[in-house]
């Protein structure tokens, strides 16, 4: 996940806020508020722990073994479907 610093980040709402008719103090205190607010805080900690556990599983053996078998499957499929043509244009008749 990326990291934005809270300053970046009071800027671009303020600036969001700005466009929307606030005018330049009450919108960036309105944009510190939000972004000093335990409720913004707890969504960004819970979106980091929600990255943290995606790129766990996706680094876990179990994952990497079942990604590893998914290939082998698609190969496969991909030989088969190769044959299978290669039976169909050998046996197309001709046209004249």
């Amino acid at each position: 996940m990326r990291t934005i610093a809270a300053a970046k980040l009071v800027d671009m709402v303020a600036a969001i806020m700005r466009g929307g008719g606030c005018d330049a103090h009450e919108a960036t205190l309105i944009a510190r508020r939000l972004v000093d607010s335990p409720e913004f805080k707890a969504r960004i900690d819970a979106a980091r722990a929600a990255g943290e556990a995606a790129r766990a599983m996706v680094d876990s053996p179990e994952f990497k073994a079942q990604m590893a078998r998914i290939r082998e499957d698609n190969a496969e499929m991909r030989r088969e479907m190769a044959e299978w043509r290669a039976r169909e244009k050998a046996s197309a008749t001709p046209t004249p």
